[in-house]
């Protein structure tokens, strides 16, 4: 199997798979804007030796991920379709369904509307304005873009002075059609 974790941030999830058994630096690649944030993870984990070849700093909204077309078997998007609005997120899904292999899981998470509609709001001392979906608007958005089925949960999500109980966190899982 193959994993990618776009929005990688300092990778300690892949770090995590790799300790654990469940990947090898041969088979898991993650993917983020931010050098700094990527340095951060070698400097933290005195790592960057061993690991290096599993990182890309590079954008997830161009003109698609750079990896090969149906390379993963799994590709991870953890606290990361919050980070857009709603043009920017459509974006994202559509680069990341070609990477998927044929019958492949995207899984992850991401900060939601408790409200019964999604809308774009600002989300904390920076005020950018970002989509965010309920469980039904982000499964539906999977679907049209391409995705064979999507299935999405929510727990509340409680950040005073933030989101002042406007927010939950949604986990969700799309597939690819095989």
């Amino acid at each position: 199997m193959k994993f990618l974790d776009v929005g990688c941030c300092t990778g300690t999830d892949i770090r995590m798979m790799i300790s654990q058994g469940l990947a090898t630096p041969e088979n898991i690649r993650g993917i983020d804007l931010e050098q700094g944030f990527i340095d951060l993870g070698f400097d933290l984990f005195e790592d960057r030796d061993r690991l290096q070849k599993c990182f890309t700093v590079g954008t997830i909204l161009g003109d698609g991920l750079p990896y090969e077309k149906e390379e993963f078997d799994v590709i991870y998007c953890g606290s990361v379709f919050h980070l857009f609005n709603e043009e920017d997120g459509i974006k994202l899904a559509q680069n990341i369904l070609p990477c998927l292999k044929k019958g492949g899981i995207l899984y992850g998470r991401t900060v939601g509307s408790s409200k019964d509609e999604p809308f774009e709001g600002d989300m904390g001392p920076r005020s950018q304005l970002r989509w965010m979906h309920t469980p039904t608007s982000l499964d539906a958005m999977l679907v049209k873009v391409g995705f064979a089925t999507s299935e999405s949960q929510s727990a509340s999500l409680d950040m005073p002075g933030i989101a002042n109980g406007s927010r939950q966190m949604i986990a969700f899982t799309a597939t690819k059609a095989t």
